[in-house]
């Protein structure tokens, strides 16, 4: 049975370590998380089937459309859209969304890799400088950038209709050519033509532009990503705004956290930091943020008569469900994997 998470799911993105990896790896045994410990004892816990590489959504973000009810279509998750309701700047629905999302592409051995934009540390002056200096161009192909947070911006054109965009998440630190918009249609659309040569543009006036002369690492371009049609995913009933009004939220999900510029807002202060440090590859600091996990959102769900709780990695999810059992504790306690392996992405 493939595992399906439910709206009431609480979805933690690098929760699950590659086995390969050492350093992580090793961290596991450092781990005390004495709720999730409890919560595997008094659950049943699945796998669910390898997400392969070549797809343009990350395991976290198919698993959070599905806990919000979406209907999941790989590259066409509309986060864009879903923010644009949120604050207020398209209420009806009509505009297609991107994301843009400022960032580094640094060549290594003859490819080019994004860089995690976490470490970049766009600051709102320097993102606002880069909006302004970028949008005179992108209105001549009919975008609109419009603020959000430092080092990311929603855009509205048509362009992005029924595009398909990979994830900053989904490419960060692999060669930038596997996922650069359009990637996943063959060939690419005119469209998808059209915003390579934007994106190409704005490398070159990135290049130039003042906010790069005392900065350690250079902004030398931007991700294009989170397009998708809202409507069409909450087609099974998603946490849609009809009706939204500027800085609302839609009921059924937690407000917007305005933290970072990577980490998907809708994840708890705890969550983010924990995803963060992974992509950053900072193992203590991941450590520590999975301590905080499970000391501020795993303690409550420990001791709920029901619960659910989806564990991701790059490849796999392991979907922990908590429910009434005429099964003895001894039996439950007994088949439940050890914290380590089932902290493990394979």
């Amino acid at each position: 049975m493939r595992p399906v998470p439910t709206p009431h799911a609480l979805v933690i993105p690098s929760a699950l370590v590659d086995p390969l990896d050492s350093a992580f790896v090793q961290a596991l045994a450092g781990l005390r998380l004495p709720h999730l410990t409890r919560l595997l004892a008094r659950s049943r816990v699945m796998r669910t089937p390898e997400h392969t590489a070549q797809r343009l959504s990350t395991v976290h973000e198919w698993a959070q459309a599905q806990a919000w009810g979406w209907t999941p279509t790989d590259g066409l998750l509309p986060w864009a859209a879903w923010h644009a309701q949120t604050l207020g700047l398209d209420t009806l629905g009509e505009q297609a969304w991107a994301v843009f999302t400022l960032c580094h592409w640094h060549v290594a051995q003859g490819q080019v890799i994004l860089e995690s934009p976490a470490r970049l540390g766009v600051t709102a002056a320097e993102s606002e400088s880069l909006r302004l200096a970028m949008q005179t161009y992108c209105a001549q192909d009919g975008i609109t950038l419009h603020p959000w947070v430092p080092g990311q911006w929603l855009a509205a054109s048509d362009l992005f209709r029924g595009l398909p965009t990979a994830t900053v998440d989904r490419v960060v630190g692999q060669a930038v050519e596997d996922g650069w918009v359009g990637a996943g249609l063959n060939p690419p659309s005119p469209a998808a033509q059209h915003l390579r040569r934007l994106q190409n543009e704005m490398q070159m006036l990135f290049y130039t532009h003042a906010c790069n002369e005392t900065r350690p690492t250079a902004i030398n371009s931007f991700w294009i990503s989170g397009t998708g049609d809202l409507a069409a995913a909450n087609a099974l009933g998603g946490p849609s705004l009809p009706a939204a009004r500027a800085g609302a939220a839609p009921a059924a999900v937690p407000p917007i956290l305005a933290v970072g510029a990577v980490t998907p807002a809708w994840h708890p202060p705890a969550v983010q930091r924990l995803h963060q440090a992974a992509q950053m590859r900072h193992v203590a600091a991941w450590v520590e943020a999975w301590h905080e996990v499970d000391d501020q959102l795993l303690a409550p769900l420990a001791s709920a008569p029901t619960a659910e709780l989806v564990l991701c990695g790059t490849r796999h999810a392991c979907v922990v469900q908590c429910e009434p059992s005429a099964w003895p504790q001894w039996w439950r306690t007994w088949r439940s994997p050890p914290l380590e392996q089932a902290l493990l992405d394979r």
